[in-house]
């Protein structure tokens, strides 16, 4: 969402210059070059992130669970992998689907969360949930 966009990055864009984006990617990308130019206007007014985050295992951190989709277009699955892999306390749950967001796409996934959500009880380490 707008959120992930705009706070991964803290460059800002001007008007005039997201104009001239839109003259250039007209020509190089001519069906959709104009409206993603414009699309980067929406950040134009989020503040920028004052600090980045810190890196860090969060140790002392209650369990977290941690959804990896294998061909998510929003959030690659070896994002996922790698916030499991550096959070001391998480567990990596894998749905084998495709799309943005694992929850609640098939009783695999939908079963696990909840019983983590309710019960505070964490998947096997490698679980991997079917399409």
């Amino acid at each position: 969402g707008l959120i992930t966009a705009c706070d991964d990055t803290s460059q800002r864009l001007t008007t005039g210059e997201v104009e001239k984006l839109v003259a250039a990617w007209r020509g190089r990308h001519p069906l959709f070059g104009p409206l993603f130019a414009q699309r980067l206007l929406l950040c134009a007014s989020w503040p920028v992130p004052i600090q980045p985050p810190v890196p860090g295992h969060a140790a002392g951190a209650p369990p977290i669970l941690v959804l990896g989709t294998a061909a998510d277009p929003r959030t690659p699955l070896v994002g996922s992998q790698h916030s499991a892999e550096n959070l001391a306390s998480a567990r990596l749950l894998t749905w084998e689907g495709a799309g943005h967001g694992a929850y609640p796409r098939t009783p695999c996934v939908t079963d696990a969360t909840d019983a983590f959500l309710l019960q505070a009880q964490l998947p096997a380490i490698g679980t991997v949930c079917p399409p």
